[in-house]
């Protein structure tokens, strides 16, 4: 547990970088959280203390109930998230699913919610028979919970993640359906010996909540934690993120020819020139990436640079519904990324959000900013974002081959052809 409180922390802690990663920071953890306490409540069903005094049956049943149905609806607020993030036309249409805050709230809702359960069958089954009477019902309950996310299941089939979150809401799903008929064997007697000892509800619950929380918390940070490209200061992350994408290229051991192929040395050395500056400025190159940031679902992230590319460039195209100066462009940027609950949030740190709400409060109560506070209101903004950007999108799209047609029809520069001695 302090191993898992630990890894929590650090998960916490790189959440502007795992949410460009549509891991639904809040909402993840959030659920380590509960899978800690349902880890304690599992260790040791009999040495609970609540208050100072050991929890009987009917308390533990009760924070049993509570933690498996909001851990259940967090999973499948996820999937609900993923799928609206997904769709454009959903996410502006019910831009209210993809708030955390309010999907954690409904989560522990229904964890309170379904606290009525036990409380219910408390006072209207006789003690004698009320444990073995729970018994059946929690698990009825988990496989409710788990036919629901089964449901969901066809919403994130086919979302083409590029961090492959829907791969492991189906890993655990497919887990508790395999808990749920271990648990049902167990109640009707059908193992005996042994095998009933070793399975057994507390030791298959212990074996579910380690690879959850292996799955949504410790392997996120792993492979943050081995990312050259993750943490560290900008031109260090690029110079990472060129020599990634040019080994990235390279043909592996055993593959075959149809899903790789050799990239000629002018091929591997042009991508060593390219960052998110440099794809913008080129139409094609930009309309390529800007399809694969939609698959990786951080599309907003790549309009908001753009957006504001143009407003430091004093193009308020954005603004030509409100009047077309640079206070209305402003105005629309702010409203459009980054207040709370807007149609294309992205993901800012604390004190930048603040920054940018604060300046729009006092343009709303006619305290005009200056211009020198218009010009640079974006900048750190920007900057964070696209290092966000290059950190953990441009260098997944340096492989793929919607990178290498966009730049096989670009003609090389001169410079480009002095440097890496292209063919002229």
């Amino acid at each position: 547990m302090t191993f898992g409180a630990y890894c929590l922390v650090l998960f916490f802690r790189a959440r502007h970088v795992f949410e460009i990663r549509a891991r639904s920071v809040y909402l993840v953890t959030t659920l380590g959280l509960l899978l800690l306490l349902y880890e304690g409540i599992t260790v040791d069903l009999h040495a609970i203390v609540l208050f100072g005094t050991p929890a009987n049956y009917f308390t533990n049943n009760l924070l049993v109930f509570f933690v498996t149905f909001s851990i259940a609806s967090c999973y499948i607020s996820r999937v609900i998230r993923l799928a609206v993030g997904f769709h454009p036309k959903l996410r502006r249409s019910m831009p209210k699913l993809m708030s955390e805050k309010l999907l954690i709230s409904v989560s522990l809702s229904i964890g309170v919610l379904s606290l009525a359960i036990p409380i219910y069958y408390k006072f209207t089954i006789p003690n004698e028979e009320y444990r073995d009477h729970q018994a059946g019902v929690k698990w009825l309950c988990t496989l409710v919970l788990q036919i629901t996310q089964i449901c969901l299941l066809p919403v994130v089939w086919y979302i083409d993640d590029l961090f492959h979150i829907s791969r492991e809401l189906m890993v655990i799903i497919v887990l508790g359906l395999i808990q749920s008929v271990f648990v049902k064997l167990f109640l009707e007697k059908d193992l005996t010996g042994d095998i009933r000892n070793l399975i057994n509800p507390p030791n298959m619950q212990l074996l579910t909540i380690s690879v959850l929380f292996g799955l949504s918390v410790i392997d996120p940070v792993r492979r943050l934690k081995f990312s050259p490209m993750a943490q560290s200061s900008a031109p260090m992350a690029r110079a990472v993120l060129r020599s990634s994408a040019a080994r990235a290229q390279k043909p592996r051991r055993g593959s075959s020819s149809s899903q790789q192929r050799k990239i000629t040395p002018s091929e591997e050395a042009a991508q060593h020139m390219w960052t998110y500056d440099k794809i913008a400025l080129d139409n094609s190159m930009a309309e390529a990436f800007r399809m694969f940031a939609n698959r990786a679902l951080c599309q907003e992230s790549v309009w908001f640079l753009e957006e504001v590319l143009r407003y430091q460039n004093e193009d308020y195209t954005i603004a030509s519904p409100l009047g077309g100066g640079k206070i209305e462009a402003f105005e629309a940027i702010a409203k459009r990324f980054v207040e709370d609950g807007a149609p294309d949030e992205v993901n800012l740190s604390y004190t930048d959000k603040k920054n940018i709400i604060a300046m729009l409060n006092r343009e709303a109560r006619g305290l005009e900013p200056s211009d020198e506070e218009l010009s640079g209101v974006f900048d750190r903004a920007y900057s964070q974002i696209r290092f966000m950007i290059e950190s953990n999108i441009v260098h997944k799209f340096l492989e793929t081959d919607e990178f290498r047609k966009a730049a096989n029809s670009m003609p090389p520069s001169r410079r480009e052809r002095r440097l890496f001695l292209l063919p002229c």
